[in-house]
């Protein structure tokens, strides 16, 4: 049988580190059967190895570990989502926002890749089709990596214009609890709404109801 049945050893060896690490971090909490899970990962953790650096922190004798991770120097460890950029995310789920763990990974590496603040990341991001927002969902398209690369190489980003998103959500840095608060409000006022529009059709309806007995 074929070691590289499915050419995932080829393929991987073709990558470079960030595309070895957008690979592995897409992957993460992907379900799936045992053994093709392991005819991926085994070639990628290969792959990893392959590179020279220190990976000794989520990949050991004994396997791989499922986490997301991120290069830092000569090391490629583990990544903790940052408190900027789960109170943002925490703000956006509040307000009904659906927002991907890779979307948070994407915004983290952009701010420490060319040291831009949340919003000045998803600006960057959304400008070159990296981020979108598409009903109440931010999702990210994953080869934002060379992007990256090309921008801190040419210096791009001396001069960002000022954060605007079409149909962006509200950003909330004071409260966390302020969205949460301000969508149900938003709620208990469709809910009146939605209310009162059915009793102004019933009325009429029984308003028309009644003329056509009095005419009759």
């Amino acid at each position: 049988m074929d070691d590289d049945e499915y050419g995932f050893e080829k393929r991987f060896k073709s990558y470079d580190v960030e595309e070895l690490i957008t690979t592995f971090n897409a992957d993460v909490g992907n379900p799936g059967w045992v053994r093709a899970r392991g005819v991926f990962h085994n070639p990628l953790r290969k792959a990893f190895l392959a590179t020279g650096l220190d990976c000794s922190s989520f990949i050991t004798d004994r396997g791989i570990s499922l986490c997301h991770i991120m290069r830092s120097g000569d090391r490629i460890v583990p990544w903790e989502m940052s408190e900027v950029v789960s109170g943002w995310r925490d703000d956006l789920q509040a307000q009904g926002w659906s927002v991907d763990v890779m979307v948070c990974w994407a915004i983290s590496q952009t701010m420490e890749v060319l040291g831009l603040d949340v919003h000045e990341s998803m600006d960057f991001l959304s400008r070159n089709k990296k981020l979108f927002f598409v009903d109440q969902t931010v999702t990210t398209q994953l080869s934002f990596q060379t992007l990256l690369k090309e921008a801190q190489a040419v210096n791009k980003i001396l001069e960002l214009p000022a954060y605007s998103v079409e149909n962006e959500p509200e950003f909330i840095s004071e409260d966390p609890k302020r969205g949460r608060k301000e969508r149900n409000v938003r709620m208990v006022i469709k809910g009146i709404a939605w209310v009162l529009t059915y009793f102004v059709v019933v009325a009429g309806i029984t308003y028309v109801n009644t003329r056509k007995r009095w005419c009759n």
